[in-house]
């Protein structure tokens, strides 16, 4: 077994932390992880 898909997701993690830098709470950070991480659509993009 490998470990590629949690690293998949640190990844993400990671990018998202980098994309927060400069807010206060942690709460940013998580809504940053779920846009980057959930690949949501908004339909105007």
């Amino acid at each position: 077994m490998t470990n590629g898909l949690l690293e998949g997701i640190n990844s993400l993690v990671q990018a998202a932390k980098a994309k927060a830098r400069g807010y206060r709470s942690i709460k940013n950070l998580i809504t940053m992880v779920y846009l980057i991480a959930g690949k949501l659509d908004f339909g105007w993009a």
